[in-house]
């Protein structure tokens, strides 16, 4: 059984029984235009589901953990601690704050990490397993099998993480809606400054992503997509908001090498890698992680 075989059943239980910050999350999957050079047009109802899902995360035992971690950390460097409240705004922020880049306009985390992005006729992000899952069913917004698997980049020797390539349909289904509404603290009205992050600096994933030429429409290409299986939305949130703190109390946020933070997950030694953009770099442009050992 390889990589691919498991996960595509390793939980089709979550399907099943999707409930909680899964079932939110799902619901904000047709919220977002994949083309990451058309401006999002935001609307009510997907603001609305963005602070039901931020809600039911907010109040996750992970998501404590991280705010713990994150406030004792900012003691150290003489930081006011962070309420509930404020928390609430800077996860916010940090991962659904909409900021644009030199070629792409309204990019966020959540959207990158979680959805992937349509960029320079590749596909970009993408490290949500269950967004793989849906997207290679008939459990989708376009209830069509969108994913053709190419091969496993992993070695398969851990069932918890994945790195593969794949083919995935273009979605010309772009958001259309009309925006009628501000999305509060989901986005990013400020224009950015000159040392905002630009293009040069976005998505420095895995580098053999950039040995693959992309595939005539209605395909996608992606590099090499990598993403703990198993993993909730909230676990990724969290570790993108630690990640984000660690970067910080050595100023590594303000640099663009990022030698990622090393773990023992399940046995394993792994790189967990974040980069942020916008102004200040206090969005999350994206998180995943790699095998090391």
């Amino acid at each position: 059984e390889n990589q691919y075989e498991r996960v595509n059943h390793v939980d089709q239980k979550v399907l099943a029984c999707m409930k909680g910050t899964y079932e939110k999350c799902y619901h904000l999957f047709d919220n977002y235009t994949m083309d990451d050079t058309i401006a999002e047009e935001n609307t009510k109802e997907e603001a609305s589901e963005a602070k039901k899902f931020l809600n039911a995360v907010m109040k996750t035992k992970v998501m404590t953990i991280a705010r713990s971690y994150i406030n004792h950390s900012r003691k150290h460097r003489g930081k006011n601690q962070l309420s509930q409240k404020a928390f609430m705004k800077t996860v916010a922020k940090a991962w659904f704050g909409q900021f644009d880049t030199r070629y792409a306009k309204s990019v966020s985390g959540f959207e990158h990490t979680f959805i992937g992005e349509k960029s320079q006729g590749k596909l970009k992000g993408y490290h949500f397993w269950l967004k793989y899952l849906i997207d290679d069913s008939k459990s989708n917004h376009d209830g069509e099998d969108q994913i053709d698997f190419d091969y496993q980049a992993d070695k398969g020797n851990n069932p918890h993480y994945i790195a593969i390539k794949f083919l995935r349909d273009d979605d010309t289904n772009d958001d259309l809606n009309e925006s009628d509404g501000e999305i509060d603290d989901f986005s990013e009205n400020e224009e950015l400054d000159g040392n905002a992050w630009t293009d040069d600096e976005e998505e420095e994933e895995n580098d053999v992503e950039d040995r693959f030429q992309s595939d005539p429409e209605p395909k996608l290409s992606k590099g090499i997509s990598s993403f703990m299986v198993g993993s909730s939305p909230e676990a990724t949130m969290a570790l993108g908001m630690v990640l984000m703190e660690i970067a910080r109390q050595s100023n590594a946020h303000r640099s663009h090498n990022n030698n990622g933070v090393s773990a023992k997950v399940f046995g394993d030694v792994f790189q967990f890698f974040c980069f942020v953009g916008g102004r200040g770099r206090q969005n999350i442009k994206t998180v995943y992680p790699q095998l090391f050992s």
